[in-house]
C-alpha cells in the first residue's frame, strides 16, 4: 500500500522492483497525483532536473504499467479538476489547470 507512488521520481523503476517481489496474484494499492501534459504543471517540470515521465500524467501511464506486467484491478477517480481546489499544493499552478488524484489496485 502506498500513498502518492509518484512522489518517487524514478516511478518506474519502483514499479518493476513491486512488481519482481510481489508474490502470484499479489496486489499493489497506491494512489497518485496526475497532471495534463502541456499544462503549466507540465512545463514547470521539465524546467527541473527530474523532468515529467508517464506516471505524471493523467494519460499514459496505464500503458506503462501493463508494460511492467500488471493488471489495473481497479481505477477510481478520487479528484478531478482545478488544482487551485487542491489545499496545500506547492507545485505553481494557472487558475483552471486540470488536476487528478486516482486510487488504484494492481494485480500480479
Amino acid at each position: 500500500t502506498s500513498f502518492g507512488i509518484n512522489n518517487v521520481r524514478k516511478t518506474e523503476a519502483a514499479f518493476k522492483e513491486v512488481y519482481r517481489i510481489l508474490q502470484p496474484n499479489g496486489r499493489l494499492v497506491f494512489s497518485m497525483s496526475l497532471i495534463e501534459k502541456g499544462s503549466p504543471s507540465y512545463r514547470w517540470l521539465l524546467t527541473q532536473e527530474d523532468k515529467p515521465n508517464p506516471f505524471d500524467l493523467i494519460d499514459g501511464w496505464q500503458k506503462e504499467i501493463e508494460k511492467i506486467g500488471f493488471k489495473i484491478t481497479k481505477q477510481e477517480v478520487l479528484f478531478d479538476g482545478p488544482a487551485e481546489k487542491v489545499p496545500l499544493d506547492l507545485t505553481p499552478r494557472e487558475e483552471g489547470e486540470r488536476f487528478q488524484d486516482i486510487g488504484v489496485i494492481l494485480s500480479k
